[in-house]
């Protein structure tokens, strides 16, 4: 699959990624497998090749380059259980959505995937992250 934006193409070279694109930049994170990121334009490197848990951006205001994504975390949404919370481990059946945030921020959810309001539902993020600041490694 190829998929372009007004300043990069990128040839899927695997399965996770995410590709954001606004007027002046294209943002490119990957999660599972091989990307191929290439800029548009005259003058332009050769495509970058990104592995899960690097990303680019490509835009007029500097070149392309593949750097380490700070931190990954996995968010998952599942139709609660009769067990207690510590117990109530969904299983793929359950599981009404989920998804990569590569990019550790505050984010306020839609949550069109719930259709019962009868229903009580529970979810979790976890992962991998690294600050900046200390350089140490906190998974969950």
């Amino acid at each position: 699959m190829v998929v372009k934006s007004p300043q990069a193409v990128v040839k899927v070279i695997g399965t996770r990624f995410t590709l954001s694109a606004v007027k002046n930049a294209s943002r490119l994170e990957v999660v599972d497998g091989m990307v191929e990121f290439k800029e548009l334009g005259t003058n332009r490197p050769p495509a970058l090749v990104l592995s899960a848990g690097q990303y680019a951006v490509a835009g007029p205001d500097a070149p392309a380059q593949v750097k380490a994504i700070d931190g990954m975390l996995w968010w998952e949404v599942w139709q609660a259980g009769t067990m207690p919370l510590a117990d109530d481990v969904p299983s793929p059946a359950t599981i009404l959505n989920q998804d990569y945030l590569a990019t550790p921020q505050t984010l306020v959810w839609l949550y069109p995937f719930l259709t019962d309001p009868m229903k009580k539902y529970r979810e979790r993020v976890r992962g991998l992250l690294t600050p900046k600041e200390t350089g140490i490694t906190f998974s969950g």
